[in-house]
């Protein structure tokens, strides 16, 4: 317990006086009165040090470095006084201000051999003390000694005290003078001079750090000692016995300790290359060979990767042209056998006749299937998500199999839970799906039935419902080997084509669609079992996304303008906005066989003209005008409404753009609904019938001048835009030849000229993304088909162009 008290006191006494365990100094410094009395009166002491005098002393940040820094810190800490530095260029200039009283203390002074003699200068014992060493470049002799620099440029820095001892031992040498050490090697280094000499303490570190490989040791001046004193006047002799004194009183181990914080801290300059090449010479070559290994891999990936992108592009070409080439002929074959069924026929040829019918039909389905999976590899197919009854859909897709599931004598049930509501999803693409999944469930199976469940379940941001729909049939199952490649492309289970018929497209078709719609496909079969295959999604609640689509979802019909429902007038005044000539005759030919009054703008100034000073019951809105776009153009009016109190016009998108960010837009711009190109008769019917109240009713075949327009003036409107695209394309007008390619896009939507709106759309994509400079070979190759499609078209022996009803 007494030891235990013993240690705690100890530890006590410590922390209330930290001196007390400090050891003692083993050599203290000891001042007389008369030192200590003048140590009182000059506390500050004014030092000259040399501005180029790296590594020995050097001023940087206000603070004194280098080897005199140490050892002024060590007197500092043993006398009490204080240092402040006044920087100065040469030994000279020292010396001058010491003499004149202007500093107290130099604290460097080199010299050679002996310790210098100066009147009015008194110099304390050297506190440092090294070899003269001679460097020279790496390539040239030894030297021995200095007799032997007779003939050669020799570099001193400014503060060197050599100078007069070379003259004296090498008289037939050449002495230049550097500011620095660092220059004086830098001149060896460079040629302008063949040698230089010095300290080992000043010149060693530069070698090792910037100079190595380049400049050498090449030997040491015989019986020459470099010495570093310090100085003060001769007139203060306390002060030089208090300087000796306290560098007298420094021992051993704290001189070596001087040394060690002398290196370690001492700013060399930086490494240059050829040191950092000597150091790491292997690593810099492996970095090397990396960094080229690197460069060739990835110009060796971006060709790849270009050349995949082209071939790609030239795959989606091809087979959209072939699309066409084999599309027309097919539809030729269809008509010519549709008309045949017509005739007289006995039962054999009707046989015969159902035969080609079916071959063509199943042609035809390849087609699409073959450009379906091609668009979505190719990552061009875009889903159009819009309000959806899934009840519905569900029960119309059962209703369309229902007598072939009759004919193999198998049920189709659907079971689907109530109150599903309206979700947001792309109708087309999701029947699609289901028809797929449907008739691949029937043409497996012979007996028993083929089920369709559908179940939804609340997310929980109470914005999205998780959908799940399956296809359950009693067919003989497929084993999980055969399951593994269902799902690529032209695979199908045990070779059915040769008895079922198909592809092995459907299913390939439908996981890609559902995984574009963010869901996912699974099967569960086992042989012997039947097969259920579950679709799910992840679905808006169109009440939630869409406050138009609630509303039509909720309400029968949506509300009709105020002019239409009071006028007794059945017929509807439309404002068509269109700026490609071809679409506004198309589109004002189509509204009047509707029966409906058409106004068309071919701008959006002329269309806000128009607005301004009528009305309309109906306003079909193309968003990609010369003026401004349809966006624009519909807040604007929707602004006006507003500020006059007007009643509300619905106003229709009639656009090539598709996507739901398009849609979004439209409706954001205050737009009502969208109705995307081609615009089918039967659709514009249905818009007509829907905002205006009216009951749009096609006029009789037999009423003249509705149905038929002038196909050569739709061919000099088609003419015209496509010489200004060709033209905007030679002249670089970038900007002119996307606006005029839009255009013919969405005319050729309108006329049913397939391949020209797709080659139209794809010129509009490359003009306004920038690729059609960046892959000058395939924008040619685009440009050519779009040329041959367009003669194809000009060159069409038909004089009248139908406005289709469906």
């Amino acid at each position: 317990m007494r030891v235990f008290r013993f240690w705690v006191l100890w530890i006590l006494l410590g922390l209330v006086n930290p001196w007390a365990s400090a050891a003692p100094d083993a050599n203290p410094l000891k001042l007389n009165a008369e030192e200590q009395a003048w140590i009182h009166h000059h506390p500050v002491l004014r030092v000259a040090v040399g501005a180029y005098s790296v590594p020995i002393e050097y001023i940087q940040g206000g603070t004194l470095h280098g080897l005199s820094a140490e050892y002024l810190a060590t007197i500092s800490l043993k006398t009490g006084l204080k240092f402040v530095y006044v920087e100065t260029e040469t030994a000279e200039q020292r010396t001058n201000l010491l003499r004149q009283n202007q500093v107290d203390l130099i604290s460097s002074v080199r010299s050679a051999g002996t310790l210098p003699q100066a009147d009015g200068v008194s110099y304390t014992t050297p506190y440092y003390s090294g070899a003269t060493i001679i460097v020279t470049r790496s390539k040239e002799p030894v030297v021995f000694d200095i007799e032997d620099l007779n003939g050669k440029v020799i570099a001193l820095s400014s503060a060197s005290a050599l100078s007069a001892i070379i003259h004296r031992r090498a008289p037939q040498s050449q002495v230049v003078t550097g500011r620095s050490t660092e220059e004086a090697l830098e001149m060896v280094a460079d040629g302008t001079a063949d040698v230089t000499l010095g300290s080992e303490a000043s010149l060693i570190p530069y070698l090792q750090h910037q100079y190595l490989d380049m400049l050498q040791i090449s030997g040491v001046a015989t019986g020459l000692m470099s010495n570093i004193s310090m100085a003060v006047s001769s007139d203060q002799p306390v002060l030089y016995s208090i300087l000796q004194k306290s560098l007298a009183a420094i021992t051993a181990s704290q001189a070596n300790d001087i040394r060690t914080s002398w290196l370690a801290t001492t700013e060399h300059g930086a490494l240059s290359l050829s040191v950092v090449a000597g150091y790491y010479a292997h690593e810099l070559a492996l970095i090397s060979l990396a960094i080229v290994l690197l460069i060739g891999l990835t110009w060796q990936a971006n060709r790849l990767h270009k050349q995949a992108i082209r071939s790609e592009r030239e795959k989606t070409m091809f087979l959209a042209v072939m699309s066409h080439e084999i599309r027309s002929p097919m539809n030729s074959v269809l008509a010519a056998v549709e008309l045949l069924r017509y005739t007289r026929l006995d039962l054999r040829q009707q046989h015969f006749v159902d035969l080609a019918n079916a071959g063509a039909n199943m042609l035809l389905r390849l087609l699409d299937n073959v450009l379906d999976i091609t668009r979505l590899e190719a990552g061009q197919l875009k889903l159009m998500p819009g309000p959806v009854d899934v009840q519905t859909l569900v029960n119309d897709v059962a209703d369309l199999h229902q007598l072939r599931a009759s004919e193999k004598g198998i049920a189709l049930t659907t079971e689907i839970q109530p109150a599903i509501g309206v979700l947001m999803l792309d109708e087309s693409r999701l029947a699609q799906v289901l028809h797929n999944l449907v008739s691949n469930a029937i043409k497996f199976t012979s007996t028993g039935e083929v089920k369709i469940t559908v179940s939804a379940t609340d997310s929980d941001d109470g914005k999205h419902k998780h959908l799940e729909i399956k296809v359950i049939d009693t067919g003989g199952g497929i084993s999980e080997a055969v399951q593994a490649t269902l799902f690529k492309p032209y695979s199908q289970a045990d070779q059915s084509y040769r008895t079922s018929g198909g592809t092995g497209l459907g299913l390939v078709i439908c996981r890609e669609l559902v995984t574009l719609m963010h869901g996912t496909v699974a099967m569960h079969s086992a042989v012997g079992r039947g097969t259920t295959v579950t679709v799910s999604l992840r679905a808006a609640i169109a009440v939630e996304l869409d406050q138009l689509s609630a509303a039509q979802a909720k309400t029968p019909a949506p509300q009709v303008s105020a002019h239409a429902s009071s006028t007794a007038n059945p017929s509807a005044h439309v404002l068509i906005v269109e700026d490609t000539p071809a679409n506004q005759e198309v589109l004002a030919a189509q509204v009047t066989r509707l029966g409906c009054k058409a106004t068309v703008a071919q701008d959006g100034a002329t269309a806000m003209a128009e607005f301004t000073t009528h009305t309309f019951d109906l306003i079909l809105m193309d968003c990609h005008l010369q003026d401004m776009d349809g966006y624009t153009l519909a807040a604007a009016m929707r602004n006006l409404e507003t500020e006059r109190k007007r009643e509300r016009c619905p106003i229709v998108a009639i656009s090539a753009s598709t996507g739901s960010a398009h849609t979004e837009r439209c409706f954001a711009a205050g737009m009502d609904g969208v109705l995307s190109k081609p615009i089918r008769l039967a659709k514009l019917e249905d818009v007509i019938s829907l905002w205006c109240g009216v009951e749009a009713t096609p006029f009789p075949e037999t009423q003249p001048d509705h149905t038929d327009f002038d196909a050569e003036k739709i061919r000099r409107l088609m003419g015209a835009d496509v010489t200004a695209l060709l033209e905007a394309i030679v002249l670089g007008e970038v900007d002119l030849a996307a606006r005029a390619a839009h255009r013919i896009h969405g005319a050729a939507l309108t006329l049913g000229w397939e391949q020209m709106a797709e080659m139209g759309e794809q010129l509009d994509h490359l003009l306004r993304t920038g690729e059609y400079s960046d892959d000058e070979e395939f924008s040619a190759s685009v440009l050519r088909e779009f040329v041959r499609c367009w003669r194809e078209v000009d060159r069409a022996d038909s004089k009248e162009v139908r406005v289709f009803h469906s």
